[in-house]
């Protein structure tokens, strides 16, 4: 938009304390008035992600805003985009026919899975483009600049992905990723790759975001932890005593160093720069869920737990007998 960036909202709970809030966050009101409601839907654009295009938290936020539009009798068709895959409940329904649609992949296939659409795909492009308002393609290039290393061997990410694994096998499956503080979003992210990928068969680890404090600390031979600490070259490192510590006291600790952003992205603005590391940090547990999974010979890209729970959500709602669910769950 020429001569101003434009603002962007996250909607991503059903929750109606969540709704009110985010109508205040998006008319800057805490009780906003029906004009107020109007404007602030005239002047925004809604993208709704689904590559299934049948997912139930999605659709109840696509007909929540929809009546929205209708309630003020404006076209909903020209503020609403849906993001999805070839041949999705979005393509197909009749209902949804006169929305635009753009494909998730940029090549249109649809061969990734959602957890793993960060950040090459529009459901990550679009975001970023509106967080640094310059072209992306410096910045993926500088984020994988941050990815060559002459050897596999030498590469941080592969090789805590091997050792993740030998660990659990030694009974150490519990795991905290000590980030650092810009990239302290990627707690969420992690934890998800991590369970929802190797989470099979009786295998897996489970992610334990909060660092505990060193008091709280069981004996380092009875636990089940492990920390990966990760540091960006160059910059504070905020959990240098903690992590002297917790070695100290016996404690399994990986390093992963993210490496400076190289001479390709010193143009880019600081805001560039931190995407740039968000990019490579996202990259860099990709390969890592993907070593552990080699190391335990476990399908990283099938998602047995979260099948089962859209399952057991349309049982919960009516459209599956609960027989019928229970018959068809797979053992792990």
């Amino acid at each position: 938009l020429p001569g101003r960036q434009p603002s962007w909202h996250l909607l991503d709970s059903t929750n109606p304390a969540i709704l009110d809030a985010f109508w205040q966050e998006l008319t800057s009101r805490i009780d906003p008035s029906e004009e107020e409601r109007r404007q602030a839907l005239e002047a925004s654009t809604f993208v709704f992600v689904s590559k299934s295009g049948t997912t139930v938290e999605t659709l109840s936020h696509f007909d929540y805003i929809v009546s929205q539009y209708g309630e003020f009798h404006i076209d909903p068709t020209t503020h609403i985009i849906l993001l999805t895959d070839p041949d999705s409940g979005f393509e197909k329904e009749p209902q949804y026919a006169a929305y635009p649609k753009v494909p998730i992949q940029v090549d249109r296939e649809k061969d990734i899975g959602g957890r793993f659409t960060p950040p090459g795909t529009r459901a990550s492009l679009w975001l970023l483009g509106l967080l640094i308002g310059q072209e992306l393609r410096p910045t993926f290039e500088a984020a994988r600049a941050m990815h060559v290393y002459e050897d596999a061997a030498d590469d941080p990410w592969l090789f805590s992905g091997v050792r993740l694994a030998e660990l659990a096998r030694r009974g150490r499956d519990l795991i905290t990723y000590l980030w650092p503080q810009g990239l302290a979003a990627m707690h969420t992210g992690t934890k998800q790759l991590f369970e929802e990928s190797l989470g099979k068969n009786h295998n897996g680890v489970t992610l334990d975001p909060d660092a505990p404090a060193i008091e709280a600390l069981v004996p380092a031979q009875k636990s089940r932890r492990v920390f990966v600490h990760v540091r960006i070259d160059g910059e504070p490192d905020k959990y240098a005593d903690y992590v002297q510590a917790v070695r100290q006291q016996g404690y399994p600790v990986l390093e992963v160093v993210i490496p400076r952003v190289p001479e390709a992205g010193s143009s880019l603005s600081p805001e560039a720069k931190r995407v740039v590391q968000v990019i490579a940090a996202f990259y860099g547990v990709q390969k890592t869920v993907a070593a552990f999974a080699w190391m335990t010979g476990i399908n990283f890209v099938t998602q047995p737990g979260v099948e089962g729970y859209k399952e057991v959500m349309k049982a919960a709602t009516g459209e599956t007998p609960l027989r019928d669910l229970l018959a068809g769950l797979p053992d792990e």
